[in-house]
Formats: C-alpha cells, structure tokens, sequence
C-alpha cells in the first residue's frame, strides 16, 4: 500500500505477511494490546507474534490449528 507523505493507516490482518510489511505492529489477544513493535522487535522476543511467525515457518498454516 502507497500512501502520501503525512498519511497513515490502519491494517487489521491475520496474514502474517501483510503485518510484517507495517512500520508498528501492535499484536492483540483476548480484545486487548499484548505486545507492540516492529517486526524484527517482535521476533527478537518471546510472544504471541513470534509464536505465530515460528508456527507460520514449521509447515502449517494458522488456518489448519
């Protein structure tokens, strides 16, 4: 997504691969903020996001749990 200089948006995605593309990421569960950061401040820590990334990469896809 292009946007114009001072714009932003607002994403809410499943896709592992359109959250990664985002300057922030603020990761949710349960209705609240569990984590925030980029995306490689989330992978370089435990949580939800790298659960899921790490989960993403073993094979199978969130949509076969």
């Amino acid at each position: 997504m292009k946007l114009a200089e001072n714009e932003c948006a607002i994403i809410v995605t499943h896709r592992m691969g359109s959250a990664r593309l985002a300057d922030r990421i603020i990761v949710m569960d349960g209705g609240g903020i569990v984590d925030e950061g980029t995306h490689e401040e989330l992978l370089a820590r435990p949580g939800k996001y790298a659960d899921s990334m790490q989960f993403r990469h073993s094979g199978m896809s969130e949509e076969s749990k």
